[in-house]
């Protein structure tokens, strides 16, 4: 976030940086390991983001299953069955809660709180985890995942 204190943000955040500046590779603006709020883009890296922006138009598109509102909290039946859906199709689901998660399977366990468990990415443990539903249902603020529309035509 221009201004932050930190790299962390919120995924509808990162999505309006990306529509707004796009994205470009890691050799034009090289990862560090130390958030520095002064470390701006080259001239070459925007132009690269903007082409990449401009490609992308007509073949990523977005599908918010719950967008973020400042507030709310959990998904409800339909919403867990969706993201169970698009899991199914091989797709993984982006959620946000107390930090940025990547949903990619689940499994249906009547044992568990809430009827079963997610298996998340999870940013803040920087690895593979395990999320209940229940969890999912009481505590994800915005949910969605990415669709490269170009494969689907």
């Amino acid at each position: 976030m221009v201004g932050g204190v930190s790299d962390g943000n919120f995924f509808h955040n990162a999505l309006n940086g990306y529509e707004k500046f796009g994205l470009c590779s890691e050799s034009a603006m090289p990862y560090s390991n130390n958030y520095d709020p002064k470390n701006a883009p080259s001239e070459q890296a925007m132009k690269e983001a903007a082409a990449t922006r401009a490609a992308s138009r007509n073949t990523i598109k977005i599908n918010w299953i719950i967008p973020w509102n400042a507030g709310k909290r959990g998904v409800n039946d339909t919403e867990l069955a969706e993201i169970k859906r698009v899991l199914r199709s091989g797709n993984p689901i982006a959620a946000g809660s107390g930090h940025s998660r990547l949903l990619v399977g689940y499994t249906d366990d009547p044992t568990k709180p809430g009827g079963g468990t997610f298996i998340t990415e999870d940013s803040a443990l920087n690895r593979f985890d395990e999320v209940t539903y229940e969890f999912v249902r009481k505590e994800v603020c915005d949910v969605f995942w990415v669709e490269n529309v170009a494969l689907a035509k």
